[in-house]
């Protein structure tokens, strides 16, 4: 169940996966999930498309979950995808998520960041 949860959580984002539950409380109970736990859900996601400095990485709904700016050497997470999550169901503050998410982008994708932010789509 774990597997196929992760799965929906990867290709249509959280918001569905846990509405298909009965929210993010219940989600979150399921799949014994941290913010870490979830972050690492997203390990190996490969580069989507690259644009000068900047490279996109995985697709989740349509959206890439997260673009890394090496001018800038900074990381832009999906608000709706990723950051929200952090934000609403783990109530984790801004700072917090900008820590974790450093974290989990050099330790999965070798990519040591100055900060991360967040971006939402248009």
């Amino acid at each position: 169940m774990n597997d196929k949860l992760l799965y929906l959580i990867k290709s249509q984002g959280w918001r569905v996966a846990s509405n298909m539950v009965g929210g993010p409380d219940v989600l979150f109970k399921l799949l014994d999930i941290t913010p870490t736990k979830f972050l690492h859900s997203f390990n190996g996601m490969g580069q989507s498309f690259p644009s000068g400095d900047v490279t996109s990485y995985g697709e989740c709904s349509g959206c890439c979950l997260f673009l890394h700016d090496t001018m800038d050497n900074l990381c832009f997470i999906s608000y709706e995808e990723i950051w929200s999550l952090f934000e609403y169901g783990f109530m984790l503050t801004y700072k917090e998520t900008q820590e974790i998410t450093k974290q989990w982008l050099y330790e999965s994708y070798n990519i040591d960041v100055v900060r991360t932010n967040y971006f939402r789509r248009n």
